[in-house]
């Protein structure tokens, strides 16, 4: 297949500090940031937001929000 150029696989450890730093409230371009340092690559913002999509962590962030209101409120 000339021409054809594998896409880059990331490991799981390393989208899982992805999806913490994004549940804590940081911008796709600081994660990564964090990210290319922590692991030595060169992940782009793009393919942040597209694994935040893609694993449904806005979900995941309403999730937090709600249960940390409810416990707030006891």
């Amino acid at each position: 297949m000339a021409g054809y150029i594998m896409p880059k696989t990331y490991s799981e450890d390393m989208k899982l500090k992805a999806m913490e730093l994004y549940l804590d409230g940081n911008t796709g371009k600081k994660i990564a940031e964090i990210v290319n340092q922590k692991y030595n690559t060169d992940v782009k913002t793009p393919t942040i937001y597209m694994w935040a999509k893609t694993y449904d962590w806005n979900s995941d962030r309403a999730s937090i929000n709600t249960k940390a209101k409810h416990l707030v409120k006891e």
